[in-house]
């Protein structure tokens, strides 16, 4: 996944590793995730339901 780690605040790079590890956060097509931009309804509503399907095999 091409992540622009400059637009990722310090205190959230941890954080943001982490979720694309877990498989919680996917990125946008062409294998991109833009930090610094914003998310729909529906993109929301997608990364929830892969916290609550990871939280739920823990």
């Amino acid at each position: 996944m091409i992540v622009a780690y400059w637009e990722i605040s310090a205190w959230a790079t941890e954080a943001m590793d982490w979720a694309a590890a877990a498989g919680i956060l996917n990125g946008r097509p062409g294998n991109l995730m833009k930090p610094g931009g914003a998310a729909t309804q529906a993109e929301m509503s997608a990364i929830l339901v892969r916290f609550i399907a990871w939280h739920n095999k823990v």
